[in-house]
């Protein structure tokens, strides 16, 4: 039942503790309303789940795309563009589920 909340205590323990969920959110706020709007009109969930993929790993300053497949998270192209030139995360600690 709370196996989606591990997700969130990884991120939170890799990068910073809650400070990491504190600038990840600010970062959502200092959004344009335009760009909110945009996130949750269509009433699907994939342009949500697209930008927090790309502002998690903004934050945290890694990719963390290869995090999100093993969490089987639906990657699209232009997340994974636009996390590309980000560094690896090494410490992944998905990558021994791999």
């Amino acid at each position: 039942m709370w196996t989606a909340l591990a997700t969130f205590l990884q991120l939170r323990d890799a990068f910073g503790g809650w400070d990491y969920y504190k600038r990840l959110f600010r970062a959502y706020r200092e959004l344009s309303d335009e760009e909110r709007e945009a996130l949750h009109s269509s009433g699907e969930e994939g342009p949500i789940i697209e930008k927090w993929i790309i502002m998690t790993s903004q934050q945290a300053n890694v990719n963390l795309v290869p995090f999100y497949l093993c969490w089987a998270f639906p990657i699209t192209e232009a997340a994974e563009a636009a996390c590309e030139a980000l560094p690896e995360w090494t410490d992944n600690p998905m990558l021994a589920y791999e």
